[in-house]
């Protein structure tokens, strides 16, 4: 109009699917029978997955067509919270528990889960149910830490991304997020952002080494400060150089 390009914008869509056993969570696979697609075809929009749960997990899985809020809750770096619900072979022990939560070596490096809560044990049935919250999202990940510490995984479920849960979801059928769920999503990453950046920040000061801190014994103090104070005159001209810092001069 006038001259002018029109854009003809599209409206973001955010969904939230608790995706059943068998479901193979992508766009399009020739080889499956199901795929998350088939799920939400009322969507109104061409959506996309955000991350992955394999064919045997079912859960919590979000789909969108907005590629920042995508990027936001999938980059590594933001490594958004997520509980699993595992019913596994066996009588967990606190061992294996504090193991979890400490760390396990898998073949892709060290594994840790940010809590683990032993829900429900069956002596009678062998059973332990367990809720795990990981971080890191590798693939497969909950499945390997609690193989790693001796557990048969039977079942697992996806219950939480963030602060959104799979309440008032049942098996096979999505909804649309609210306007405040989006939000509260968001606002999640960034916070992990955020803390992650501090974190960084920390460990370069750290590294670096305190400088204008004096023990009060005065031992382990940085001599270097003091040395520069004392050459200096009454009139704060910069004395000579002492024996060590002048055996260490470059010459010239």
């Amino acid at each position: 109009m006038d001259g002018r390009r029109i854009r003809s914008e599209v409206p973001l869509i955010y969904i939230a699917l608790n995706k059943p056993t068998g479901v193979v969570t992508t766009v399009r696979d020739r080889h499956a029978d199901r795929t998350v697609m088939d799920l939400v075809r009322g969507a109104g929009e061409r959506i996309y997955p955000i991350g992955r749960l394999d064919a045997e997990t079912a859960g919590l899985l979000l789909l969108t067509n907005d590629g920042d809020f995508a990027q936001a809750l999938s980059h590594p770096s933001h490594r958004i919270a997520k509980t699993y619900r595992a019913v596994v072979r066996g009588l967990i022990d606190e061992f294996a528990v504090t193991d979890l939560r400490m760390g396990v070596m898998l073949d892709d490096g060290m594994a840790t889960a940010e809590d683990v809560a032993i829900v429900e044990q069956r002596a009678r049935d062998k059973l332990t149910v367990i809720d795990m919250t990981i971080r890191q999202g590798r693939n497969r990940q909950v499945r390997r830490m609690l193989q790693a510490v001796g557990c048969h995984v039977l079942a697992l479920t996806r219950t939480s991304i963030g602060p959104l849960t799979l309440a008032g979801l049942a098996p096979g059928t999505w909804r649309k997020l609210r306007n405040a769920e989006v939000a509260l999503l968001r606002q999640a990453s960034s916070a992990v952002e955020e803390d992650r950046q501090q974190s960084l920040s920390s460990r370069r000061v750290s590294a670096a080494g305190p400088t204008d801190v004096v023990p009060s014994s005065g031992r382990g103090r940085s001599r270097a400060p003091i040395k520069a104070l004392e050459r200096q005159d009454a009139g704060g001209r910069p004395g000579p150089a002492s024996d060590e810092e002048r055996d260490h001069a470059p010459e010239r």
